[in-house]
């Protein structure tokens, strides 16, 4: 992998996340200084983190590994990797299946989109102060699924906002 683009494109899909090094890591199930080392390129991470990272961020390993992220849209990769793993079966289906959503209704999807994304980030920031200050109530662990989930309907949300607006 020593040729490819994996460390700069990391960094990008992590920040057009908006995710530090520590949340990602998380996210992960690995260390923060892993996540560091692969942006710095001097680790490369074992194939099944690669696979983890991919559907992570919804893009394909190839798209990972050998596009530069910094050059192509990454809505473009998010919608291949889609295409390929949830609607290879689309294409034989006529065009009276499609889906048409009106201009107004998915702009206000997406102004709803950004305020639940703004509340994910309060939640996850509350969650932070909680333990930080030793909130003995609260199960962490429920709290860190319940917004992992929210994070992942969202991005499907915007697969599903930026496909319907190029059509």
């Amino acid at each position: 992998m020593s040729a490819s683009f994996f460390s700069n494109n990391l960094k990008i899909l992590r920040k057009y996340n908006k995710l530090s090094q520590d949340k990602l890591a998380q996210e992960l199930n690995v260390g923060r200084n892993k996540i560091a080392s692969y942006e710095g390129r001097s680790i490369e991470p074992k194939l099944g983190l690669l696979v983890d990272m991919s559907r992570y961020f919804q893009i394909t390993i190839e798209d990972l590994i050998t596009r530069d992220l910094s050059e192509e849209n990454i809505e473009k990769c998010i919608e291949r990797y889609y295409h390929l793993n949830y609607h290879e079966e689309a294409d034989e289906h006529s065009e009276s299946s499609t889906l048409h959503v009106p201009v107004e209704m998915i702009e206000a999807l997406r102004q709803k989109n950004d305020e639940v994304s703004r509340i994910a980030d309060g939640f996850e920031s509350f969650i932070k102060i909680e333990k930080e200050e030793g909130g003995e109530n609260m199960n962490y662990g429920q709290a860190h699924s319940i917004l992992k989930v929210l994070r992942h309907l969202l991005s499907y949300e915007k697969m599903f906002i930026s496909g319907s607006l190029q059509k």
